[in-house]
């Protein structure tokens, strides 16, 4: 039984890390782009108008 339990929380903690790295990972490089993309192009718009 104990070795089952520590197995599980083995598995879930290592699941735990790599899915705060992904979110890390996909947030550091989906964030800047939106900003960018969204006041380039709007400046750009705007000043065409």
């Amino acid at each position: 039984m104990t070795a089952n339990g520590e197995r599980l929380a083995f598995i879930f903690y290592i699941a735990a890390i790599i899915t705060a790295g992904c979110v890390i990972v996909i947030g550091a490089l989906l964030a800047p782009k939106p900003d960018y993309a969204d006041r380039r192009p709007a400046q750009e718009i705007d000043q065409s108008q």
